[in-house]
């Protein structure tokens, strides 16, 4: 029979896909019922109550991008989702909203200083592919022919 642990020895917990900064969320969502999310953690955190099976704190994390949700974080919300199966209705409507603002701002958002920060190759195929575009998967291609189509308009 095995001794019960001290509760001074440390307990070695290995969860790869859960970063610790993401899991002090968790612990206090746990503890809390309620956790402060910024934009640039709640991707992660998302991802760690996914992968610890924790529904509450990923619908917080989804209320929290709908509240949030503008031209300059529309791409990196977009790109959390998409990694989901989007089986809960305001997963989907956000997916969705996210979609419209990076649809609506688009032209703006190209010639930001950091242009589609947070976008995928498929998010990107997705954008020049609703206007009719012809989708180059190289940037540097990418962004010179979004540039004259821009200079055309």
């Amino acid at each position: 029979m095995r001794d019960a642990p001290d509760r001074e020895t440390p307990i070695d917990l290995d969860l790869p896909e859960v970063s610790a900064r993401s899991f002090e969320y968790v612990i206090r969502f746990a503890y809390r019922g309620t956790v402060e999310l910024d934009a640039n953690v709640v991707g992660d955190v998302m991802a760690a109550a996914d992968a610890l099976a924790v529904p509450q704190l990923r619908a917080e994390c989804v209320s929290f991008m709908t509240r949030t949700l503008d031209p300059e974080n529309c791409l990196r919300y977009w790109s959390y989702l998409e990694s989901y199966d989007l089986a809960v209705d305001a997963e989907q409507m956000l997916y969705r909203r996210c979609r419209d603002v990076a649809r609506s701002t688009f032209c703006r958002a190209i010639h930001s200083p950091r242009p589609m920060t947070g976008a995928t190759d498929a998010i990107i195929e997705t954008l020049l592919s609703d206007d009719g575009l012809l989708v180059i998967l190289s940037y540097t291609h990418m962004y010179s022919v979004i540039s004259r189509a821009n200079q055309a308009v």
